[in-house]
């Protein structure tokens, strides 16, 4: 059995990045996966599903059934064989009733830690930031925010952090399945103007935990498909990507 160190010192880095805007992507593998000095990069979707909890003095309600799909590119290195990093950039959008959003640039960054392994079987912790935006405007039905159908402006701006802890278990020489349970924050800004209204009111979730579940294939020494469902009280996210090594 090995174990990693580095988990010690790093805990308290992670956890203090979350003083520092819902798309989520697929997390993948709480595990690292990348050797020491190699790159890695990853093409991703996901399609998920939220009620948010709008707060202010004069919007406030909540946003129930907002989708969101996403398209990511996940550059990533090694810095140790149980070590690595990454960014997220890509696209995304957000959708409730009458409100569109188009696609905007969304971005982040994480890292995975492997720190347990047994032949079969190896456990990691995962943490991972994201921004994200949308905006729209036109005839929109808000009442359920507090604001009589009208013509809106209206812009969405907001952040999620998630840290998962769990395992990846070999099944057999291609195939692995993977999950556990996370920490999850997401927290933002919902701005509207027209109709009378010119206000901004927090946006935010309630529920702070979850779980996920995926699996992840190889598809030639070098590259690998994975999928996975993630959910918590009030979010769903399905997310599928492709990866290679270099």
């Amino acid at each position: 059995m090995k174990r990693m160190r580095l988990i010690s010192p790093l805990l308290p880095a992670l956890f203090g990045c979350i003083s520092v805007v819902f798309g989520a992507g697929p997390l993948g593998p709480p595990t690292a996966s990348l050797k020491q000095g190699q790159f890695g990069i990853a093409v991703e979707y996901a399609r998920s599903g939220s009620d948010w909890e709008v707060t202010g003095r004069t919007i406030e309600g909540t946003m129930s059934s907002v989708r969101s799909n996403m398209f990511i590119a996940q550059p990533a290195y090694g810095l140790t064989d149980d070590w690595e990093i990454y960014a997220l950039l890509g696209i995304s959008n957000t959708e409730w009733k009458d409100f569109d959003g188009g696609y905007e640039f969304a971005y982040g960054f994480g890292t995975k830690v492997t720190f347990e392994k047994t032949e079969n079987t190896a456990w990691g912790l995962l943490f991972e930031l994201q921004w994200n935006k949308s905006n729209d405007s036109g005839t929109m039905d808000l009442a359920d925010v507090n604001a009589a159908s009208a013509d809106y402006s209206v812009d969405v701006s907001y952040y999620d952090i998630t840290i998962a802890l769990g395992p990846t278990w070999k099944v057999t020489e291609d195939l692995r399945l993977y999950g556990g349970p996370f920490f999850y924050v997401l927290e933002g800004d919902l701005d509207v103007k027209g109709g009378g209204i010119d206000a901004s009111s927090n946006l935010s979730e309630k529920t702070l935990f979850g779980g996920y579940v995926g699996a992840e294939f190889d598809i030639c020494p070098s590259s690998s498909w994975y999928g996975e469902f993630r959910f918590t009280g009030d979010t769903w996210t399905f997310g599928t990507g492709v990866g290679w090594k270099f």
